[in-house]
């Protein structure tokens, strides 16, 4: 059974909002009590398509802000083992490989992270009623 955009949004932790405006439909993610708006709004014609354009951005946005978090902490491994070389008195083989799979590891997450921004979803977002006005 195919697991719809809903349930994917709330597998991810969030409730969907879902508002039809101006012949089309809008869906919006929310977390937390009182329900606080996460990602953007976006169109669709019908309520499913906006539904599932943001369940896909949503599903983009944990993975881009993971692979981020393990860039970070590869930067953090690998800056610490060139600090261990800078002021180490002996520089051994073992501190060689370390150094080298570190940064094997840091290149190989900024491979990830442009591979995972290169498949960011492009969604129709949508304004909110007060900025629409605002444009008029």
């Amino acid at each position: 059974m195919a697991t719809s955009s809903a349930e994917r949004i709330a597998a991810l932790g969030y409730e969907v909002v879902l508002v039809e405006r101006d012949g089309g439909w809008v869906a919006e993610a929310r977390f937390g009590s009182p329900g606080h708006a996460v990602g953007p709004r976006v169109q669709g014609a019908t309520g499913e398509a906006a539904t599932a354009g943001l369940a896909d951005w949503l599903e983009w946005h944990r993975d881009h802000a993971a692979t981020l978090e393990a860039l970070q902490a590869a930067e953090g491994a690998y800056d610490r083992l060139t600090a261990e070389r800078t002021f180490g008195l002996v520089e051994t083989d073992e501190a060689r490989r370390a150094r080298r799979e570190a940064l094997a590891r840091l290149e190989a997450l900024g491979r990830h992270l442009a591979e995972v921004r290169h498949r960011q979803p492009r969604v129709m977002a949508a304004g909110t009623e007060e900025e629409d006005a605002c444009r008029s």
